[in-house]
């Protein structure tokens, strides 16, 4: 999901569910450069999220703790 922030840069908006059932929404900064691609995001052993991007000629994964 992208988010339109106030000062014409982007964002991103991540959005999950906690043990209660409630929906909780976490701002993730990021470097607003980068193309970011959320439909292939994973989820890797220790629990956080994975989630690819690219830039020109520059390919990469950003790593999202979910504290």
């Amino acid at each position: 999901m992208e988010q339109q922030l106030p000062d014409k840069s982007n964002g991103l908006l991540l959005i999950t569910g906690n043990d209660d059932k409630k929906i909780e929404i976490k701002d993730l900064n990021i470097y607003n450069h980068y193309h970011y691609i959320p439909s292939q995001i994973q989820q890797a052993a220790d629990g956080n999220l994975i989630m690819p991007y690219m830039n020109n000629k520059e390919v990469g994964l950003m790593k999202i703790k979910l504290d």
